[in-house]
């Protein structure tokens, strides 16, 4: 019987190793990091993992207003992640959390309500330092390009992450 019981424990081991050996390190550390995720789903995220940049459920500005929204690429489709409207807020959808934010600081060319170099700060301590150059003009609004979104929170956490988008008035 002590044998049997040792053939069995080494036949088990020697299967498990065969698992893993199509694995490289970086695809079995992958896989061994996703089941402990999912073992420990209560577990509370990293700091930086409030940083995570989503699209935003509503893209559009209200009517009567002005102001700008940036898009990002996601894949290889445009997802808008930036909305500001002048004289009120902005928003980002962050870790799937709509975080408000109110503009502290501007400088630069400006329409629209909307200045070339803005810095916006959450109540929470996030700060999103929004650049974006005023392009080719249409009617009601303007391109912007060669954005950039610089998102930083308190606990010293930073994302840069390219930007495009319009700035302009909705009738």
């Amino acid at each position: 019987m002590r044998v049997s019981g040792i053939s069995v424990f080494a036949f088990f081991l020697a299967v498990s190793g065969c698992a893993s050996l199509g694995q490289s390190n970086d695809e079995n550390s992958n896989a061994q990091t996703a089941n402990s995720e999912q073992t420990l789903g209560n577990a509370r995220p990293a700091p930086g993992d409030r940083l995570n940049i989503m699209p935003l459920p509503e893209a559009v500005l209200p009517e009567k207003k002005c102001g700008m929204v940036l898009w990002t690429l996601e894949g290889r489709r445009p997802a808008a992640i930036f909305r500001f409207v002048s004289d009120e807020r902005a928003e980002m959808n962050l870790s799937g959390e709509m975080i408000n934010f109110n503009r502290v600081n501007f400088s630069g060319s400006n329409d629209f309500g909307v200045f070339e170099q803005q810095v916006f700060r959450s109540e929470n301590g996030i700060e999103a330092e929004v650049n974006a150059q005023f392009g080719l003009s249409f009617d009601g609004g303007a391109y912007l390009e060669r954005g950039v979104i610089k998102l930083r929170d308190n606990d010293g956490w930073s994302l840069i992450t390219p930007a495009a988008g319009i700035a302009g008035c909705r009738d």
